[in-house]
């Protein structure tokens, strides 16, 4: 949002289809529509990536309150973890996480609040289309936040491919494997830390 107001208009220009820069120059022909359009997308912009953050936090909580994460991560020794390179993985105390979701929720009132209340701010001496407005804008913000979104989606991956291998080695574990199937599991999960590092051995040329 910290754009120059001739950028500002240029970007809700590319928006959408059929809004072209000569529209929006119409729609925002004063100094005042520009303000209040401005603070009109930091608003939506706030309130969209709160929605983001709760939404992967909801995720988050799903995963780590799963039954298969709880066996998992309760019964495995530190040892086990640290063989496995489980040790990197950090995950958030469910504690902290109800209080973080606590606390965005709480954001996301104040701000849909706000914005609702500067829906009706427009001065009266002010002729606005406020309809397009009110679809120019959220579709401004979207467009801006593209790579945050595909950033928490990205995020939400890896967390899942991180429950999964919690899960399968506790379970690989529990079926009291004989020790040449423990030794190729341990070259898988060599191989395995050299994905993570970036350092596969030349021999497999890949």
């Amino acid at each position: 949002m910290h754009v120059t107001d001739q950028v500002f208009k240029r970007l809700l220009s590319t928006a959408l289809k059929g809004i072209d820069e000569t529209s929006i120059l119409a729609l925002l022909d004063t100094s005042e529509k520009l303000k209040y359009a401005r603070t009109y997308a930091q608003l939506i912009n706030d309130l969209f990536y709160l929605k983001m953050k709760d939404d992967y936090l909801t995720y988050y909580l799903s995963l780590v309150t799963s039954p298969e994460f709880i066996s998992s991560s309760h019964y495995m020794s530190k040892s086990s973890r640290k063989e496995h390179n489980l040790h990197r993985l950090q995950f958030i105390k469910q504690e902290n996480i109800f209080k973080q979701q606590t606390f965005i929720q709480k954001r996301l009132q104040q701000v849909a609040k706000q914005l609702d209340i500067h829906k009706q701010q427009v001065p009266e001496h002010i002729s606005m289309d406020l309809n397009r407005l009110s679809t120019v804008i959220p579709a401004f913000v979207r467009k801006g936040q593209l790579k945050l979104s595909a950033d928490f989606e990205r995020k939400k991956l890896l967390l899942k491919y991180d429950i999964d291998d919690y899960y399968l080695i506790y379970t690989f574990y529990n079926l009291n494997p004989t020790m040449d199937q423990q030794k190729n599991e341990e070259y898988l999960a060599i191989l395995k830390q050299r994905i993570y590092t970036k350092r596969l051995p030349s021999s497999l040329n890949l």
